[in-house]
Formats: C-alpha cells, structure tokens, sequence
C-alpha cells in the first residue's frame, strides 16, 4: 500500500490493524497452545499451513491478514468451546467430552480446514493449497469429507464454528465475494512514473498533480516476491476500500479509548508546501542521499564500513551511537574487523527489507 492513502486513509492507519491482525493470527493461538516448533501442536500445524498458502499466494496482506486473525479466531473458539470460562469470539457453545484435549483438537482441525479451504479456493495456486490442507486432516486421521454441522461432536462443533465464521464475515467491507476488488472508484491523482526513464513521471516530463499523494509506478516486467510474474505493469494501489472493513483489535470511529487507533495514530505525514514541509524536505533529501549510496563505484557508495560486532551494535536507547562489543562472548575473544562497501550493505539491507528470509508478508520479520 502507498504511503499516501485516499480519502485521508494513511499508512499511519492501516499498519496498526495489520500488524494487529498478523500478531493475532501467529500469537493469540499460540498463547493457548505451545509454540514450541518440536511440539508441532494442531494450532502450529494449521499455522504452518496458512503460511504456506500465503507463501504461494498473490502478496495481499490485507487479505492475508484476515484469514489469519479468522483462522487464529476459528481455532480459539474451538477451544473455548470446551472450557467452561472462556468466551468465544464468534462462536459461544459450550460441550463436554470425557477426553476434552482430543476432543478439542478435532473441533480445532475441522475448523480451521473450513475456513481456510473457503479462502483458498480462488487463490493463484488453489489445488496446492487444498492439497496441504488435506494433508494435515489426513495426517491427524481425520475424515475430511465429513461437513455435518449438526450434532455436539467435535467434527461437528468444528464445522459450525467455521460456518457461522464465513457466513457473519461475508459482509464485512472486505468485498470478499467479489474477490475483494477494489468498490470505492478510488484513482491516482499523479501521472505514473516510467522507472526505464530519468524522470519524475515520462519522457514527456509530466508535472505531478499532488507530490503529497502516491504515484504509481509503470514498470516493463514485475515478478513478485514469491515469483509469480504480473500480468500487468502499472502498479496496482492495494486495499482502498480496507478503512470500511470490520476491525476487530482497534475501533475505526475515530473515539478515544483502549482499544482505538485514535490514541495511536500519529496523523498526517509531513506536506510539502503544507503542515511539516521542513520535515518533507529533509526527508527527501536523506532519501537522495541514501540512494546514492547504492553505487560500489564512486562516492559514498564506494567506501568502506566496518560491519563487525565489534564496531556495530551496542547502541545507547533512543541513539545510532554504535559502541560495538569488547568480545565475543561465546569464545572470549575480540571480533574480527568486516569490511565491506557501503553500496553492498546499503543493497543488502535493501533486500532483506524486502524479501527477508523465507518472508510472506510483513518485511524483515521473517512471516
């Protein structure tokens, strides 16, 4: 998603409920269940199976993001279900059963198949991902042809929670039926910049409209990250329609309170020839300055940074002060000396921000 979102919809904005809902989809399961990965439990296992049909998925981490926090919801309602304090999120029934560990694993399982079956099944790869699902429920010998939702067996009592899940979020802004395509006729105002050409927008050296809002970018070839090549070349604005999806971790209405990004939202990025213009400039300018860095050839690019431990790290809170570390503490001995060109590491750094190591959504978290 752009920096400058429409309607006055920023980043600022949006990240708090996308961190939220990947937060809540990888950890709220997991503070119920061991997130030991030797453990393997039924929650981690579901988990790995969404990322892995994330991973061969469109990148869209408002989409994503969703299933998580439905799935993460899912299974903690099965849970619930069979405690006698919990409450559900979406699901409020209450069961028994003389073995509630098993019984409670295969509500989880039938659950979380469900849901994630349904959000898959228009996904790029949509056979790779069934076919990981199902071998999960094959895995826990689990018959995953059986979708009675009547009855207080757990296959059951998973299948409801699933349903009611699906059927309660259909209409919840995200435009799911319509493959969550975009239903606000929101357009760029700037004209896109042609990356083949050195200028702001085209050969014709177009103004821009706004510099304050997103351009899109008209690049020949895009392959995504997780390789899957773009069958278009003028970027595409992600996700203008989210700010009317139902939240479920901050409100949206803008009131004070715990559980509102009001508190949390820091406002309008710097404007240039407006409110922070000082701030615009200088930002710009370190962004220049940073990019030209990127050249091993000449310049800032072409000298040399010291990377070791020794040099690096061990900053005081709040500064970029690198102090470095006296020894290594694993073998008592002082850290060897690195040095690279700035351009490597700046490229380096550049990389892992963007793809990370066996990244799906967020950057540089590993997800």
């Amino acid at each position: 998603m752009p920096l400058n979102q429409p309607n006055g919809f920023s980043c600022a904005r949006m990240l708090p409920r996308l961190a939220a809902a990947f937060l809540c989809g990888l950890l709220a399961v997991a503070a119920l269940f061991s997130s030991d990965a030797r453990a393997q439990t039924v929650a981690r296992q579901w988990n790995e199976a969404l990322l892995d049909a994330i991973r061969i998925d469109f990148p869209a981490p408002t989409v994503h993001s969703r299933n998580l926090y439905h799935s993460s919801a899912a299974m903690y309602d099965a849970w619930a279900a069979y405690d006698n304090v919990a409450q559900g999120q979406y699901f409020t029934e209450k069961h028994t059963s003389a073995n509630v560990a098993a019984a409670r694993q295969e509500a989880i399982s039938y659950a979380a198949y469900r849901v994630l079956s349904e959000r898959y099944t228009h996904a790029v790869n949509p056979v790779a991902s069934q076919t990981r699902f199902d071998a999960v429920m094959d895995n826990l010998g689990y018959d995953k042809n059986y979708t009675s939702t009547v009855g207080n067996s757990p296959a059951a009592v998973g299948n409801r929670i699933a349903q009611h899940i699906l059927s309660s979020t259909i209409n919840d802004g995200s435009n799911e039926a319509n493959g969550y395509v975009d239903n606000t006729g929101y357009q760029a105002v700037n004209t896109p910049m042609i990356v083949d050409y050195p200028s702001v927008t085209n050969p014709q050296h177009t103004p821009l409209a706004d510099p304050n809002r997103w351009q899109p970018l008209y690049i020949e070839s895009q392959t995504l990250q997780n390789g899957i090549p773009v069958g278009f070349n003028l970027q595409q604005y992600v996700g203008p329609h989210w700010g009317s999806v139902e939240t479920f971790a901050m409100g949206r209405d803008g009131t004070s309170g715990p559980h509102s990004w009001s508190d949390i939202d820091p406002g309008a990025p710097p404007q240039l020839g407006g409110v922070g213009d000082a701030a615009y400039r200088a930002n710009t300018r370190q962004l220049i300055e940073f990019s030209s860095k990127l050249d091993p050839t000449h310049g800032g690019g072409a000298e040399m940074v010291n990377l070791s431990p020794g040099a690096n790290g061990n900053r005081p809170l709040g500064t970029h002060d690198n102090q470095g570390y006296a020894v290594n503490p694993s073998t008592g001995q002082p850290y060897a000396d690195n040095w690279v060109k700035q351009a490597d590491y700046g490229r380096v750094l550049a990389e892992y921000w963007a793809d990370g190591p066996h990244r799906k959504r967020l950057p540089a978290t590993g997800t």
